[in-house]
């Protein structure tokens, strides 16, 4: 990323994907360090993160990752029997609903 393009990166998509990324150089555990990134529960950033997994903007930001977490997410589903049931069409979505549906998340 060019830092132009770096700071037009909403910053929950930093935090997230450094999470993701590093989680172990933050907290002994991945929830603990949730709780000290984004100060929300792991069951809050779970969802948070699986809509962003399915946000073409989230994307485009480290593409080789967020295909790997779609991956574990969609295999993880399939194991459960509800990937066809629950599996999102990606689309691009508004800026604006897209915010709002995060910032619910977090209230």
């Amino acid at each position: 990323m060019n830092q132009e393009h770096d700071a037009e990166v909403p910053q929950l998509y930093r935090d997230v994907l450094r999470i993701e990324k590093e989680w172990w150089k933050i907290a002994r555990t991945r929830e603990a360090a949730i709780g000290i990134v984004l100060g929300i529960s792991p069951m809050k950033y779970y969802l948070v993160l699986s809509e962003l997994l399915d946000n073409p903007n989230f994307w485009a930001i480290d593409p080789v990752l967020v295909d790997r977490l779609r991956s574990l997410r969609d295999r993880r589903l399939e194991e459960r029997g509800s990937l066809n049931e629950t599996k999102p069409q990606v689309e691009t979505l508004g800026k604006h609903h897209e915010a709002n549906n995060i910032k619910e998340l977090f209230s």
